[in-house]
């Protein structure tokens, strides 16, 4: 059954992930900062060991500063509801953005009349950078947000060239479509927000967040700290200041397993890509990147004579091929796409070319039965 669904969230898991989280459960078993002995120690040292893992993802120095959340979504909210905002301050968005995002804005504007504006971009959501050069420089920017790799039709933004057009504006980066075992992020960000389950190969219930600067944002979930902190203050301690409370410890006993699995794709972004145009060739609208440099592992598409949900059903009833259908939670991309809702493919590195055969075919075989 082919499976092309990675953007939801990836699978098969890499290798010895459920071994390495059962072992946690029913052979380690410590918590975090709690409590003394081998349980303790062992339970310590794998969440550092998975944090330095990601320090070296995020060209940071300072794996004290990546903080472990329940997922992508849990991260965007903790930093968002941690900044300081003053009415009419200015956040601007990119066009792809996830709901994660935009409702956490939203809310900031209802909440303390910020302002947000989309940044200028080209029709498939690729940010024009001359356009938001001119428009920094007459306009007092309080953060920027900028989704990496769009999970509606896989665009990668240049985050190397919009960073020197945003110079020293605050950037924060949803790296969830784009991180994974094979690449690191191309710059160091002010905020960078990751999911563990999908790109990483890790479990579900697993992400997080990095900040260069800890005294930016004001913790919003407090609690007990692993570091024993006794003051009823905040804890300054990182990364106390934002981890209250018990961390997943299972959820980070396989991502750990996950980001040591480094054995190579089965395909190449080449040959998704290659495979997008053949798919343009059936009568399909494809929503992909204008410029086939900038396509990443997901594309959408939809037919004039199908709903998408009937289209999914279909690939998946009479060719047993698991896509998405629908919005995707990305309202904005939708918007800026200007679709109608879509189907959704998205590779992983478990995908084989024989799994790209088979889903051409299925795609054939529907518009043929028209």
């Amino acid at each position: 059954m082919p499976y092309f669904d990675n953007a939801t969230t990836s699978f098969p898991k890499a290798p010895l992930l459920g071994p390495a989280m059962a072992n946690y459960l029913t052979e380690s078993g410590g918590s975090y900062g709690r409590g003394l002995g081998r349980r303790m120690l062992q339970a310590n040292l794998m969440v550092e060991q998975c944090r330095n893992l990601l320090a070296a993802k995020f060209l940071t120095n300072k794996p004290q500063n990546i903080i472990f959340t329940g997922g992508a979504t849990e991260a965007i909210n903790l930093i968002l509801n941690g900044l300081s905002f003053n009415k009419d301050d200015l956040i601007l968005l990119s066009p792809l953005e996830h709901n994660a995002v935009l409702r956490p804005v939203q809310r900031l504007k209802e909440l303390y009349g910020i302002n947000y504006e989309v940044m200028p971009h080209f029709s498939d959501g690729l940010i024009d950078a001359e356009a938001l050069s001119n428009l920094v420089k007459v306009k007092k920017i309080r953060l920027a947000i900028i989704n990496m790799v769009s999970n509606v039709n896989g665009l990668m933004q240049p985050i190397k060239q919009l960073k020197e057009v945003l110079a020293n504006i605050p950037l924060m980066l949803d790296s969830a479509q784009y991180l994974t075992n094979y690449n690191n992020l191309p710059i160091e960000a002010d905020y960078v927000v990751f999911a563990g389950h999908k790109g990483l190969l890790g479990p579900q219930g697993i992400g997080g967040f990095y900040l260069k600067d800890e005294t930016t944002v004001n913790p919003t979930k407090l609690g007990g700290y692993a570091s024993g902190w006794n003051e009823l203050a905040v804890s300054p301690i990182m990364p106390d200041r934002f981890e209250a409370g018990t961390l997943n410890m299972p959820a980070i006993a396989g991502l750990l397993m996950a980001l040591r699995f480094n054995e190579p794709p089965f395909i190449s972004l080449t040959t998704w890509r290659d495979f997008i145009k053949e798919v343009g060739k059936l009568g399909y609208h494809t929503y992909k990147a204008n410029d086939d440099g900038g396509q990443g592992a997901v594309v959408s598409l939809s037919h004039q004579n199908f709903k998408t949900a009937r289209l999914a059903q279909l690939l998946y009833d009479d060719y047993a091929i698991e896509s998405r259908a629908g919005y995707h939670c990305a309202l904005l991309a939708h918007q800026t796409l200007q679709t109608l809702g879509a189907v959704r493919f998205s590779y992983g590195p478990f995908t084989t070319n024989n799994d790209l055969e088979q889903l051409l075919k299925a795609l054939t075989g529907v518009v043929t039965k028209l």
